[in-house]
């Protein structure tokens, strides 16, 4: 079996990449145990991407990326306008 190197994606990428190989791999019984193996990791990771089950206050995490986002950008545009 080969490890493939992706590029950066983003968190819809990865959930969309990760249940179609699942779903491909799934009928395989030589993979069986891989399988099953990632479907458990996935699992998890799925459950850390809905809301309603995250342990960590997303409402705050939230605030604070759109924060350092936001003054990113105006950093960026400032610095275009005054060099």
């Amino acid at each position: 079996m080969e490890i493939i190197n992706l590029p950066q994606i983003n968190l819809a990428q990865l959930q969309t990449l990760s249940e179609s190989v699942i779903k491909i791999t799934k009928p395989l019984p030589e993979l069986a145990p891989e399988v099953q193996a990632v479907q458990e990791t996935f699992k998890t990771f799925e459950k850390g991407m809905i809301k309603s089950s995250s342990t960590s206050n997303k409402k705050t995490l939230d605030r604070s990326r759109d924060l350092i986002n936001t003054g990113f950008f105006k950093s960026v545009d400032a610095e275009e306008q005054f060099p």
